[in-house]
């Protein structure tokens, strides 16, 4: 009866892989380790501008303002146009682009000195994957179309700033442009964007618990192991085909087809100029799962469930990717189109792993996709020891102080004395 007590004890106190619990379920002391380092966000240069707009449901252009668009495309405008006249900079931006470049991100703390880093950046499931090279690390080959982002309204306030509603827009063909000097399009498509001020990171961050800056990071990083994991599906089913028959479509319906399928944000542009860093992801139309709730009082049990499932595709997901998200909570999950979407990556931690796993190196070739995840062709203890989910070797990580919020707050996190298992605190 006592072994009995005992087993069952250990069962609430720990979950079966916990990296400090031994395989016949006795806890025993097991080393930490500093979380590593995620990649240096990489911004584009932007500015806020005024320029004509067509409008082709109303068949219209007009002049309008607070228009983000990247200056390496006004500056291929100007190019093709012969001359910028039809992109007028706006008052109340100092400069029409900014000076921030990777290196400056890292200088501000975004991270990259952890041996994954050091190696290519990415790890999928504890084994590193080399990174493709491309001047922004949120344009990926899926994600090619150039875009616009007309800003129209505040929805809220924010931590470094504030979170308002912009309407994508989208290049048009020069023959269109040329008749009526207009080079933006209005699309369908909305997104919201998080401004926040330069100023305020800089004498903030250090201070509170929630980073801007791993947060661009953090997300950036996801974005690409998302990708890694679509180019792997792609060179198996040779293309992606739609029900109809047809090719997926790129960009922003791409973007927002990836955070429907791992129930995490992911950011659709990372801008910056002189004043602020402005993160672009798509809008959600459904508000916080926490206002639904409020609103209702209550989940029943199939509404409960169905929620549940959503929040624990979007952990395993982050789980894949090697990531603690330390806040989770109703409120850092959004709805959008009736599915639950992880937000607020401002406390994220990359989990350290064991060497023998990030430092082992694995070909394309050597990669499978196995329920969501990605496992190595590999014999014996070492594909074991990197399978899918949870179950792959991990160090617990040294205390990184209390965070988030108090109600859905861990016991390690709260007390923050001890080492902790960033996926058993999620």
């Amino acid at each position: 009866q006592q072994q009995q007590q005992h087993s069952t004890t250990m069962q609430f106190s720990f979950n079966s892989d916990y990296p400090g619990v031994a395989p016949d379920g006795s806890p025993y002391e097991t080393p930490s380790k500093l979380p590593m380092d995620f990649p240096p966000a990489q911004p584009l240069p932007c500015a806020k501008i005024t320029t004509r707009v067509f409008h082709p449901k109303r068949n219209q252009v007009a002049t309008v303002q607070n228009v983000l668009i990247r200056t390496d495309a006004a500056a291929a405008a100007a190019a093709a146009n012969g001359s910028g006249d039809n992109v007028s900079w706006s008052s109340d931006d100092n400069s029409s682009s900014s000076s921030t470049s990777d290196a400056s991100m890292a200088d501000a703390g975004g991270g990259g000195g952890g041996p994954a880093a050091a190696a290519g950046g990415m790890v999928v499931d504890g084994v590193p994957q080399p990174l493709a090279a491309a001047p922004n690390s949120t344009t990926s080959a899926v994600d090619s179309e150039v875009r616009a982002y007309w800003i129209q309204r505040t929805v809220r306030e924010a931590i470094y700033g504030r979170v308002v509603i912009a309407v994508v827009l989208r290049r048009r063909t020069p023959s269109g442009a040329a008749n009526d000097n207009a080079e933006w399009e209005v699309t369908d498509n909305h997104c919201a964007v998080k401004e926040m001020s330069w100023q305020h990171i800089r004498k903030e961050r250090d201070r509170l618990a929630e980073d801007p800056i791993k947060e661009v990071s953090a997300m950036q990083y996801l974005k690409r192991w998302h990708s890694l994991n679509r180019q792997q599906q792609q060179q198996q089913a040779q293309q992606q085909i739609r029900p109809d028959g047809g090719v997926l479509s790129e960009g922003v319906t791409e973007s927002i087809r990836a955070v429907l399928e791992t129930n995490i944000m992911m950011p659709l542009d990372l801008l910056s100029d002189d004043r602020h860093l402005y993160s672009v992801m798509p809008y959600c139309d459904g508000g916080e799962l926490f206002e639904r709730l409020d609103l209702n009082e209550r989940f029943t049990e199939p509404e409960a469930r169905y929620w549940m499932y959503q929040v624990l595709n979007g952990l395993e997901n982050m789980q894949h990717a090697g990531i603690t998200h330390r806040d989770m909570s109703l409120e850092n999950l959004l709805v959008h189109e009736s599915g639950a979407l992880i937000i607020d990556m401002g406390m994220c931690l990359r989990i350290p792993l064991h060497e023998d796993v990030a430092n082992l190196s694995t070909s394309f070739g050597n990669m499978n996709i196995v329920n969501g995840g990605v496992s190595n062709n590999l014999p014996g203890a070492a594909n074991a020891a990197n399978s899918t989910g949870r179950r792959r070797p991990r160090f617990l990580i040294s205390p990184q102080g209390t965070c988030g919020k108090w109600i859905y707050m861990s016991p390690e996190i709260y007390k923050n004395q001890k080492p902790f298992d960033g996926f058993a605190v999620d």
